[in-house]
């Protein structure tokens, strides 16, 4: 069964192509294909974890020196692992980049920064663990991701979702609060700038200077 409709993800730049994740483990990519007057839907499975995925979020599309697209995503699942995933359109399957270590419990949710002018991609990722982390992504010689804060909370943290800039990171936990992660310019560390409880909107605290 498909999770939630929070992990269906429709990606932008490359057209009609939806990615979705079940309890089962599974990672299922539909593209549409405009073959014909009608067109053609094709799904493509993949095993993504091993008890359950939770979360699946688009990279931004970056243009490969051939001049495609590179289509890559990263997933979440109930086995405390976050994997980045690309598609190998040659051999016409996706494989896994990345591994990201980090969580302690069930990733509840993975979402993957808009590109807007960043060197870096960057992943927000939220676990069971009352955790969040942001990972950045190595640009040197040795490719790879690079843990550069984790943030905790009381409470289980069960969404995470980037502004449109890619410059503040919205939080909810299960003790019904929402909280606004953003980087210090001064020494390019991230924090909590602004806490919002759902059942007091009115009592909202803000750390900002």
């Amino acid at each position: 069964c498909i999770r939630d409709r929070y992990q269906r993800r429709v990606h932008g730049e490359l057209g009609l192509v939806l990615a979705s994740c079940c309890s089962g483990g599974l990672v299922a990519i539909t593209s549409f294909s405009p073959i014909d007057e009608s067109g053609r839907w094709t799904t493509t499975k993949f095993d993504a974890h091993r008890i359950g995925c939770n979360s699946v979020s688009w990279a931004p599309a970056k243009q490969e020196e051939d001049g495609s697209f590179a289509r890559r995503l990263v997933s979440g699942g109930c086995d405390n692992r976050v994997i980045v995933w690309r598609s190998d359109q040659t051999a016409d399957k996706w494989v896994a980049e990345h591994e990201l270590n980090g969580h302690t419990d069930w990733v509840r949710d993975v979402c993957w920064a808009p590109d807007c002018g960043q060197r870096q991609g960057v992943i927000a990722t939220c676990s069971q663990d009352r955790t969040v982390i942001i990972w950045t992504e190595s640009d040197g010689e040795q490719k790879g991701w690079d843990r550069v804060h984790t943030q905790t909370f009381d409470e289980v943290v069960w969404r995470v979702s980037w502004n449109l800039l890619g410059t503040i990171l919205a939080v909810t936990t299960g003790d019904s609060k929402v909280h606004l992660l953003q980087r210090t310019p001064a020494t390019s560390s991230w924090g909590v700038v602004s806490t919002m409880s759902l059942n007091n909107p009115a009592a909202a605290s803000s750390t900002a200077s």
